[in-house]
Parts: C-alpha cells; structure tokens; sequence
C-alpha cells in the first residue's frame, strides 16, 4: 500500500472509478493519504436505508462531506400490516422512528440542496415475508407479490388501500416527498412497484416530472411470478402514459427496463401489453435505453416519430415476438422483426449516431438452451452447428432473439428456431449493417462539418 501514497491524486482518483463502493471503502482505510485520495468518491453517493432507526450518523456525515455529495440513493422497505385486517391507527412512517425529519427533508431536497440526482429504489422481494400485504382476490394467498397485483384498481380502491394498508400508505409517502423536490433533474427508480399512487395527482407531482430531464424507470416483475399475465400489472403500465410519461415532458435521456417476470412493449397474442409511450411524448429526448422489453410497433412508431433530434438507441436483453406467429386468423397482430425495426430507423432519417444492442448471452439456438437451466447437448443440429461455426468465424455477426410469452403459464419461450432460420436468412443483419452505413456516414459528415 504504501507504493500507491507516491501516485499522484488524480491517478488514484482514476482507479478508484473502477471500483466498487465497498472496495474503495477499504482502500480508503490504508492510509492518510488514501483516505483524502477517494473522499469524492467515497462520498459522492449517500446511500440510505429506509426505514432508520437513528439518524444520528447520517446528520453527522452530511455535516462533514455533504459539499462531496452529488447523489442520493434511498434503499426503501416497507412495513406490512400485523394483522390480516386495515390498520388501525396512525401509519408508521417509510422513514422510520428517528424523532428528527432527517430523512424526509433529505428526500424533499431541504437538506443536501445542492444534489440534483436522486436514485429510490424499493425492495421487491419483502413481498414474500411474513405479514399482511393486503391481498385483492378472496382465493389469493396474501403473502404472494403476484396476488397482490392481481386485480385492477380504480382510484377510489387505490385510495382505501392507502388508509387501510400500512404499504400502500408509505409508497405515496416516499412519492409525495420526491415530488415536492424542487432540485432533482435527474431520477432513477428501481423496482418500481406496479400500484398506482394518489401523490400522482398532484399538480406538485406533474411540476416535478416536468423538471427533469433525466429518468430511468425499472419496474418490479415479481420473483417467478409473471406479473404481466395479471390484470393488474396490465393496468398499471397502461396507466403510466397518464401518470408519468406526458409530464416528463422535458425529459432528454430515458431509460424503461421491464423483466423476465413482467415482460411489457410487444405484440404477442398472450398477454400483449404495449410500451407506454406515445408519439407526442418526450418531444425533447435524444437518447433511449431499453432493457427486457418485447419489441412491437408501439416502439417503431415512437421511434419514427423521432425526426428531430433524437440520436443514440441502446436495446438490452430486448427481443422480437416470432416473424410467423402461428396464432391463427382470429389474431389481429403486428408483429416486428429486427429487420423491421432497423430498416424503420434508417428510413425515417432521424439524426440518430449511436446504436447499441447489448446481450448478457447469445440467444438460443437449440430449444434445450432456452429453459433458463443449464442443460448439457449431446450434438448440436445441423443448422446450430452452422450457424456456431459463423459466428466464430465472423465476430460481428449477431444471433437476433426471437421470443414468445406462453400463452397458458406466462412464462418466456425463447424461438430457437427462429433464430437459426432469421440468422441463416440474414435480413436482420443486412439491415443492421445498411443502418450502421447511415450512421457511420452522418458521422463523416459532422466532422467534416466540424473542421470548417
């Protein structure tokens, strides 16, 4: 350790960006020098939990590094009800017991004025522990995520649900203190719970989401529960155009990540439930990030209607529903191929430079690797083994993933078949790279312009 007290500052500053936040804690333990080294890293972040039983630390850190800090992210668990029955009572605060409003005023930007990004992220999985969560169908067993989100919900219901469930009550609590923050341009939530909130009529919370211009929205997709077959998943994503997204309307960078276990934004015949965007939403965005999502013509249609000055599109883990769905002629259905999709880009003429598609593993290309365990093959067929022997010898060629939700379970069914036969057709990948050509050339272009 004592080799790294002769690097200069600025080079420890730098290594420490590439660790993690544990890491650079203890590093940060090795010396004087090391400790001053990474305070801006060690502190530019304050994660809480919530609820706190003292704030006395807290205040006490915020008065030593709060002129380090640049970012919040609030760690929430709620409380559920001891009884099967409405709470009788005051609610118990998300913020806990602490006698001083430390957490709330931080949350409603009185204290850490200066920090402008906010990241709540809520804890899905409390839903399978013990205690009451309110449960919506009489045959439900109310400590399963997925029955509490079985029904849909009108607002007068969403409004007994908070005076008679201790959680409901603590989730608008969380959303009525973010809205009244007059400084968050930048927000990020994670596990999104899919209950709408009566904060979210509030003219406080159209003003906040109208001030940002950073939002990235990770919805809860229950643990092996495939909330998108429940009526009440449906209901709120459907809503999110309402509450959400024709506010934002400032907004220059999003990013919308669904899950394996609440799939949403495609044209599947099951459980089809569109993207909640919408052509005169986010008139203003220059980048998307999609992660998880079912690709459909809800987002060819967003995205063409994008001519002005939209410019960088990442896609991770997101799929296509089969090029020949075999739903029979009953099913009205629109389905989008990868090919549809990037030949739909480079038409509309959108000023776009950047386009990413990220895969965490290469689809399936034998129906044994698509059930979610490892399964050993004895002999690939002879098409996957043709189509393994180009991709090692082309690195830049793609598998495009083609999936399905099963119409009876619900749960993912990824196309192996489909995507031998699209990846032997090539028109997804001629179409890509006839995309990449326009972006590479309006790049040219730019710095052609630029050298001017």
């Amino acid at each position: 350790m004592t080799a790294l007290d002769t690097l200069p500052i600025e080079l420890v500053a730098k290594v420490t960006s590439y660790l993690s936040p544990q890491d650079v804690k203890a590093l940060s333990c090795a010396s004087w020098f090391l400790r001053h080294a990474v305070l801006g890293d060690l502190f530019r972040t304050l994660v809480i939990p919530c609820p706190l039983a003292s704030t006395q630390d807290l205040e006490e850190l915020i008065h030593k590094y709060q002129h380090l800090t640049s970012a919040v992210h609030l760690l929430v668990s709620f409380q559920p009800n001891m009884e099967e029955k409405p709470h009788d009572g005051p609610m118990p605060s998300v913020w806990g017991v602490a006698p001083t409003d430390t957490l709330k005023n931080i949350t409603q930007g009185d204290i850490l004025s200066n920090v402008s990004s906010f990241v709540v992220e809520f804890n899905g999985a409390q839903f399978k522990h013990g205690g009451w969560w309110g449960k919506s169908s009489p045959w439900s067993d109310p400590n399963m995520p997925c029955n509490i989100f079985d029904s849909e919900e009108n607002w007068d219901q969403t409004l007994q649900q908070e005076r008679d469930v201790i959680w409901r009550a603590q989730y608008n609590e969380v959303m009525r203190a973010v809205s009244i923050n007059q400084i968050i341009t930048h927000l990020k939530i994670k596990n999104l719970i899919p209950r709408n909130a009566s904060a979210w009529e509030t003219s406080e919370w159209a003003s906040f989401l109208g001030r940002l211009q950073v939002l990235d929205l990770g919805i809860f997709g229950g643990d092996d529960d495939f909330l998108h077959t429940k009526l009440g998943f449906m209901e709120f994503i459907a809503s999110l155009p309402h509450f959400v997204m024709r506010h934002a309307w400032n907004v220059s960078h999003l990013s919308l990540e669904a899950s394996p276990d609440g799939l949403f934004g495609g044209a599947s015949a099951s459980y089809c439930i569109p993207l909640p965007l919408k052509e005169d939403h986010f008139l203003f965005l220059k980048s998307l990030t999609l992660k998880n999502i079912m690709i459909g013509p809800d987002l060819v249609e967003f995205l063409t209607s994008r001519v002005d000055c939209f410019e960088e599109l990442e896609l991770h883990d997101c799929m296509c529903d089969g090029p020949e769905p075999e739903y029979g002629p009953d099913w009205d259905l629109e389905p989008v191929t990868w090919a549809d999709l990037w030949k739909a880009i480079r038409e509309s003429n959108m000023p776009l430079f950047k386009v990413s598609v990220v895969q965490g593993k290469t689809p399936p290309l034998m129906w044994q690797e698509g059930d979610g365990e490892e399964m050993e093959i004895d002999e690939d067929s002879v098409a996957a083994a043709r189509v393994r022997k180009k991709l090692e010898e082309d690195r830049s060629l793609v598998v495009w993933r083609y999936a399905r939700v099963d119409y009876k379970y619900g749960w993912i069914v990824d196309l192996s078949d489909d995507n031998v036969k699209c990846f032997e057709e090539g028109e997804d990948q001629r179409e890509f790279v006839k995309l990449l050509k326009v972006i590479e050339e309006r790049d040219q272009q730019q710095g052609n312009w630029n050298k001017r």
